[in-house]
């Protein structure tokens, strides 16, 4: 991205309400450092490394995630309504 990393994106897309809830899963290649795991930390769902061999863990992880995001969202919508 060419104004901004990764770790700025979710900062930036935390400070947005409409945004807080939706999960984030992070794919990397990348080593990450005990720094970077640091700033992760509490805005992404989970931190999983690229790999072909971990294809079935991937979308076993998003199969857990998307269902838990959709209810969130059924959730706040209700809130809505009531409010």
């Amino acid at each position: 991205m060419p104004e901004m990393d990764g770790f700025e994106f979710l900062v930036e897309m935390r400070q947005r309400p409409e945004w807080h809830d939706i999960p984030v899963l992070v794919l990397t290649a990348k080593d990450l450092s005990v720094e970077d795991q640091k700033r992760l930390n509490g805005y992404v769902e989970r931190v999983m490394r690229k790999s072909a061999s971990e294809l079935d863990e991937l979308l076993r992880e998003l199969g857990r995630m998307l269902p838990r995001s959709i209810e969130r969202g059924q959730q706040a919508k209700v809130k809505e309504v009531l409010a």
